[in-house]
């Protein structure tokens, strides 16, 4: 999973979403957008059973409006979400 390397604007269709392709048997990906200080409106699905080799580009995904400054971005294996995953770091969700 790759942190990306400014904050994120909420509401924004510019962003992008990469990681390394999971091991077999993984096939499907979800992408999970998490606020670590447990902020209303997280967690949020950005996609959902994705190929594992996939490179997720917004807008394919919406950003939401609701503003963190604790965001992380979860790729989690779709079929066991709780035991195969990788986060970003934290990042930030402004305002434009």
């Amino acid at each position: 999973m790759t942190t990306p390397p400014a904050a994120w604007i909420a509401e924004s269709n510019s962003n992008s979403i990469s990681w390394n392709a999971i091991a077999a048997p993984t096939s499907n990906v979800d992408i999970i957008l998490e606020d670590t200080n447990s902020g209303s409106g997280y967690p949020v699905t950005l996609a959902a059973t994705l190929l594992k080799d996939h490179r997720l580009i917004i807008p394919e995904a919406a950003i939401p409006a609701t503003l963190t400054a604790a965001a992380k971005i979860k790729v989690r294996d779709t079929s066991f979400p709780n035991l195969v995953f990788g986060e970003s770091n934290t990042l930030k969700l402004w305002p434009d």
